[in-house]
């Protein structure tokens, strides 16, 4: 786990810091992850009060008390809170610092944001209508035989699932392969501002969501919005059978590189521009698994 140091969480998340007089100058303090669940929160950790609504974390601060929490992130107008700034600033506590934000749904994802940004991994994040989860396991899969690799768990793919999966990465990871899904509007362009993918990946564009976005032109408009937040280095990954997707390249010419992955038929099409396509060769699938030739319109030094 990292080390989250009291200015870093106060920077991230614009919040004011309340410690107990015994801690005010003790440079060395930090916190050894951060958790928004009491049930599985470690002593040293930082303690997010998320409120939705059907619950408050900020009615379990004593229970994080209780199991060690060397900070409590919680929203400075909650009527709770205010004996607590009195209790911690008395030293009448026992331990925890006190960090008062103005929402603390949105600072936990200031926290993982900020997280993000001291992370060396190359971060990949997987968009689509369908396919997904099998395409993120996939890339994992292929990616640990060589590097230290982590992905998301389960379907942690909304606003709080990605900022729990980057805010438990290990610092050592050198790929996180992230899924990123949406039930609003501009979410997939807020997660990728959080997420700010080295490489991302957009599998299709289907029906999937059509209650919340209506059209199909704005179920495309939503999923290639991951690429508002990703690194001007960044590449794209397209499927090349898609033709909205492919449209949608003629048409935007996006700001990051793209390469196609599409069926070989599609291949001469794509590649017109110059345009990097990979594609598939006898392909098997049977008893003992699943094999195929991979490959690509690069030249020899490029592959």
């Amino acid at each position: 786990m990292g080390r989250f140091l009291p200015s870093q969480m106060k920077q991230w998340t614009g919040g004011t810091i309340v410690r107990e007089p015994r801690h005010e100058d003790d440079t060395d303090r930090f916190y050894s992850g951060i958790s928004k669940d009491t049930r599985t929160l470690q002593a040293g950790e930082a303690y997010v009060a998320l409120r939705g609504d059907h619950f408050d974390g900020h009615r379990f601060l004593a229970e994080a008390v209780r199991r060690g929490a060397g900070l409590l992130v919680v929203e400075k107008d909650e009527p709770l809170v205010k004996k607590w700034i009195r209790d911690v600033e008395a030293g009448d506590v026992g331990g925890p610092d006190l960090l008062l934000v103005d929402d603390t749904w949105k600072a936990y994802q200031n926290l993982a944001a900020g997280y993000r940004k001291m992370l060396s991994c190359s971060v990949v994040a997987v968009t689509g209508s369908v396919g997904k989860t099998t395409t993120r396991n996939m890339i994992c899969n292929m990616v640990q035989s060589q590097l230290m690799s982590e992905q998301s768990a389960g379907n942690l793919n909304n606003e709080i699932g990605l900022s729990d999966t980057l805010l438990s990465t290990d610092p050592e990871t050198q790929v996180l392969v992230t899924e990123v899904a949406m039930d609003r509007p501009g979410e997939i362009e807020q997660l990728s501002n959080i997420a700010r993918p080295d490489i991302s990946i957009i599998t299709n564009i289907g029906f999937s969501h059509a209650e919340y976005l209506g059209t199909m032109r704005n179920i495309l408009e939503e999923k290639t919005s991951v690429i508002r937040g990703m690194k001007e280095n960044g590449l794209l990954f397209l499927n090349g059978d898609d033709p909205l997707l492919e449209d949608w390249y003629v048409r935007e010419s996006p700001s990051v590189p793209v390469w196609f992955v599409s069926s070989k038929e599609n291949v001469s099409r794509l590649e017109r521009d110059g345009s990097p396509v990979f594609w598939w060769e006898d392909l098997v699938i049977d008893k003992n698994g699943t094999s195929f030739l991979a490959c690509s319109n690069l030249a020899p030094d490029e592959q």
